[in-house]
């Protein structure tokens, strides 16, 4: 159920591109520190650096491909600094403490598995971590706690623009189903305040034509390495739910081709996503 909440962003630089502390309205001792690599030195005399906290690191592994890397440290550190020597992709950072200094190291590694587990399940990005750490045992009331500090986080990703972790939402009753067709191709979505979803099970042509754009064959290439796409003789499957940043992002993906999303997907009746949008704003 989604609900109203303030997000704080202090601009500790007074430049946008600079470093930002993030802290989120209520009773919620977390607190996000974002910078880039170039800033990383305004970061290392921070007291929240000095804290246990859990971090991502964000770049990119080739054209429009994004790759993250998660991690913790106790305190968060000197992690942080062994990557900024060793760890080429990053171009920038987020890292969570408590502002009460309430996370252990137990607390820290739950985040740390769980961040992991749920960007391995959405696939939205590439992931520089090789395994999935193993939960910590926290009692009942100490998981509850952890619980509700990360899904704080969860709420402050999009705002930064991280959807690694986002999965795609539920459709609306008035949202009607459209569908996408094309030598071995068939598809189906709907659009979405996130962007575009495509159901799990549409097919994808494997076959793509000269007209497709080199990024998105590298797409294609991440899709089926991560196994959203299966191979099936002519086609790929799409083996579950996922969410396009555009109709024609989709449209290409399965089409296997330069595709205007707006008119390749239409609803049962043949009417167009751009017929259909335009007759709403009427």
């Amino acid at each position: 159920m989604n609900y109203p909440y303030n997000i704080n962003i202090h601009i500790a630089e007074g430049t946008p591109e600079g470093l930002k502390v993030i802290e989120k309205s209520g009773i919620w001792s977390g607190r996000g520190i974002v910078f880039s690599r170039s800033g990383y030195t305004s970061v290392k005399n921070r007291n929240e650096i000095n804290m246990p906290g859990v971090y991502i690191l964000l770049g990119v592994e080739s054209e429009d491909i994004p790759l993250i890397y998660i991690g913790e440290g106790d305190p968060v550190g000197p992690r942080i600094e062994s990557h900024h020597k060793n760890k080429d992709f990053w171009t920038w950072c987020v890292f969570f403490t408590s502002t009460s200094n309430s996370l252990n190291k137990a607390h820290i590694q739950y985040l740390e598995s769980m961040l992991i587990k749920t960007a391995k399940e959405a696939k939205r990005v590439h992931m520089d971590n090789s395994n999935t750490p193993d939960l910590p045992n926290l009692s009942e009331m100490e998981k509850a706690v952890v619980d509700d500090f990360l899904r704080h986080m969860m709420d402050i990703f999009p705002i930064l623009g991280i959807s690694a972790f986002e999965k795609p939402p539920a459709k609306e009753r008035k949202q009607e189903m459209l569908y996408l067709e094309g030598p071995d191709a068939e598809a189906t979505g709907y659009p979405s305040s996130k962007g575009f979803v495509v159901l799990k099970g549409s097919k994808a042509r494997k076959n793509n034509v000269a007209s497709m754009r080199s990024g998105m064959l590298k797409t294609i290439s991440s899709f089926v390495e991560s196994g959203l796409f299966e191979e099936k003789s002519d086609s790929y499957i799409l083996t579950q739910d996922y969410i396009f940043t555009s109709p024609s992002t989709a449209a290409e993906v399965f089409l296997a081709r330069s595709a205007n999303g707006r008119i390749e997907w239409k609803n049962k009746q043949g009417k167009t996503l751009k017929q259909i949008q335009e007759e709403s704003t009427v």
